[in-house]
């Protein structure tokens, strides 16, 4: 028997909903809500820089919590996006990938793609995807399917942040050292020899950043 219900939801104060909240019951009756909505508008995506609405959660076998949810870009600009959560409240990991599902021109959702639905097959990292989708006034259920193990955002660990900062240093200190030789070998002069030093630490800085992204 299930010990605690939890509940997600969309709510706001006007037409849309603008965030999603949280509650749990130990009856399924009675209901105490989370005293702050767990998730709402992000400026840092641009995606997501208005609002929240309807999501879908499910727990993973390692625990975490998977919701799917639609991102407000604005009031008339709606996709579908996929985070994670250890707790289903906090310290939300965006996937790399969001929007995972946005209207596809000259197609049957090619106005908006919203209400998501998701069912995890983690027997073959993957995930199946129900959504609405409409074009004009005709609203239908589209399904879509992804990859689960994707790369996720703010989920970077110490040791692959630490490493690609140290191959970052060597490959600078290895072009410092070693592109003024290599120039002179082929015969370059003192001023292709300023412009290339100038590239190498332009590369060299780059390269942490570059590491880390791939």
């Amino acid at each position: 028997m299930c010990d605690v219900f939890k509940m997600w939801y969309a709510a706001g104060e006007s037409y849309e909903p603008d965030v999603i909240a949280y509650a749990e019951s130990t009856d399924g009756i009675h209901w105490k809500k989370n005293p702050m909505p767990v998730m709402s508008s992000n400026a840092e995506f641009l995606y997501q820089k208005a609002k929240v609405g309807a999501c879908d959660v499910v727990r993973m076998k390692d625990g975490q919590y998977c919701v799917v949810y639609i991102a407000y870009q604005n009031i008339n600009v709606a996709r579908i996006c996929l985070a994670y959560s250890n707790d289903g409240i906090s310290n939300w990991i965006y996937s790399k990938s969001n929007p995972i599902l946005s209207p596809e021109r000259g197609k049957w959702d090619s106005h908006a793609v919203y209400k998501p639905s998701i069912v995890l097959d983690e027997e073959n990292n993957k995930f199946l995807l129900w959504y609405n989708g409409r074009t004009n006034h005709c609203e239908q259920i589209g399904m879509a399917m992804g990859e689960k193990n994707e790369k996720r955002v703010k989920n970077t660990s110490a040791f692959v942040t630490y490493a690609s900062l140290i191959v970052g240093i060597l490959f600078a200190l290895i072009l410092i050292f070693f592109v003024k030789p290599i120039l002179y070998t082929f015969g370059a002069n003192s001023q292709t020899y300023e412009m290339a030093k100038g590239y190498t630490f332009h590369v060299s800085y780059g390269a942490p950043f570059i590491i880390w992204s791939a």
